[in-house]
């Protein structure tokens, strides 16, 4: 069994291991009471944020990329989109593969940097996502597994932000430690790591151009305020009866216990990690386990819905299949590892 299949099975068992601790001893009557009472007109300024909050991403990577190439955001808004809608669709998150497969091909972008460039985006996803919920802990004390995950979180950024430290301006040093462990390494292990190690600080090279890391840090407040903002619009939506700072504090604790789980393998478009971090978190605030589902159900199918169609009406327009895509995708992959 090869590795994306190993990751497909796994992902397929977490997600069924997710769904039944998210639904067990559920009250389905209760489920279906949650979903009439839902003012559904707050699925439009939801949806409009979700899109706004994508098309943010795409001008993101245009300053991510811009010490390297200008690309327009009208040329990286359909690759971006048809990566997630992979993601959505295909196990072992090949959307991924196919960003940095489509980036090269559309603009020559090697695949290295086109690497770099998606890992820079998750390291700033994961720092924006730790401020905003310092931010709701200053305002909404967090207790209990809330304040365990703030601790977590801020140890774990902690310590990515001194290795990024170190990279951007401890370069030279940095790559000689690492040389010192990756030698102890089978040869073929640590230079596939080597590779990966020096792609990844190419892409910090962009930090190195103060106007654009001041851009990438304001574009990734706004991008992600924009997704918190969409959870806030369909709680309202719901009713969950809680104070405006409790809905505020909730709105983004589920963003972040959303993102945090759906890091964890499973099966194509997060299905199950969805749904049992949204109940776990709203729990938090004291939001009745129903309720919690029904909202996670209906917020996952919003985005889902929404950017799937639009990548495969992307695909569709660029002439492409998803079969197709995926194996070129792979392929490209297989090279780029064979020659290093």
């Amino acid at each position: 069994m090869n590795k994306r299949r190993l990751t497909a099975v796994v992902g397929l068992i977490l997600t069924i291991v997710f769904l039944y601790l998210a639904v067990r001893n559920m009250e389905w009557a209760a489920v279906r009471d949650a979903f009439r009472q839902v003012n559904y007109l707050y699925l439009l300024p939801a949806a409009a944020l979700v899109f706004t909050d994508y098309v943010l991403r795409s001008w993101r990577w245009h300053y991510i990329l811009r010490p390297t190439r200008s690309i327009p955001v009208r040329v990286l808004w359909p690759i971006l989109v048809i990566g997630f809608t992979m993601n959505n669709l295909l196990p072992a998150r090949i959307g991924e593969l196919a960003r940095i497969y489509l980036l090269e091909k559309a603009e020559g972008i090697s695949k290295s940097l086109g690497l770099a460039t998606l890992i820079v985006e998750r390291v700033f996803d994961g720092f924006t996502l730790l401020f905003l919920l310092a931010v709701v802990s200053l305002i909404f004390p967090l207790t209990g597994l809330a304040q365990e995950m703030e601790y977590i979180f801020l140890a774990g950024f902690g310590g990515v932000l001194v290795a990024l430290l170190l990279m951007l301006y401890r370069e030279a040093w940095t790559l000689r430690m690492a040389d010192f462990v990756l030698r102890r390494l089978p040869q073929t292990v640590g230079d596939r790591l080597r590779g990966m190690l020096n792609a990844f600080i190419l892409g910090l090279h962009t930090f190195r151009n103060r106007s654009a890391l001041l851009a990438v840090i304001g574009i990734s407040l706004v991008t992600w305020t924009c997704e918190a903002a969409g959870y806030w619009v369909l709680m309202l939506g719901f009713n969950l009866h809680l104070t405006p700072t409790a809905l505020f504090g909730a709105a983004i604790f589920t963003l972040v216990m959303i993102n945090l789980g759906i890091l964890i393998p499973s099966a194509p478009g997060y299905v199950g990690t969805f749904q049992f971090f949204t109940v776990a978190a709203l729990a938090t605030f004291a939001v009745p386990r129903e309720t919690a589902l029904s909202f996670s159900i209906l917020s996952h199918a919003l985005q889902y819905l929404l950017i799937t169609s639009l990548g495969l009406f992307f695909l569709w327009r660029a002439n492409l299949s998803l079969t197709s895509l995926e194996t070129e995708a792979q392929t490209s992959e297989s090279a780029t590892m064979n020659a290093e």
